[in-house]
């Protein structure tokens, strides 16, 4: 079966790879350290979010201090367990 192809501004790469590969490394940590959270940085490389995470991974096991941002969204732990408590 043949291998399906994208086109980025200067390079190519295999789907999977989410365009990520294609990006300069100072521009990849410029941005994710000026985002607010992944998805930020994926929409401005116009990458897919595990291609993101698993570059910013790459570089943190090299020893670039990277950000971190939190997982997910903001839980309401009482509420949360409110609901549960209603529903028994």
């Amino acid at each position: 079966m043949p291998t399906k192809t994208a086109k980025t501004t200067s390079k190519t790469y295999k789907n999977g790879s989410g365009g990520i590969r294609s990006v300069d490394p100072e521009k990849f940590v410029k941005t994710w350290q000026s985002a607010k959270n992944v998805a930020e940085v994926a929409e401005s490389l116009e990458a897919d979010l595990r291609g993101v995470s698993a570059m910013a991974s790459y570089y943190r096991k090299k020893g670039v201090a990277l950000k971190r941002f939190r997982n997910g969204v903001a839980v309401n732990v009482e509420a949360l367990n409110s609901l549960i408590s209603q529903e028994n």
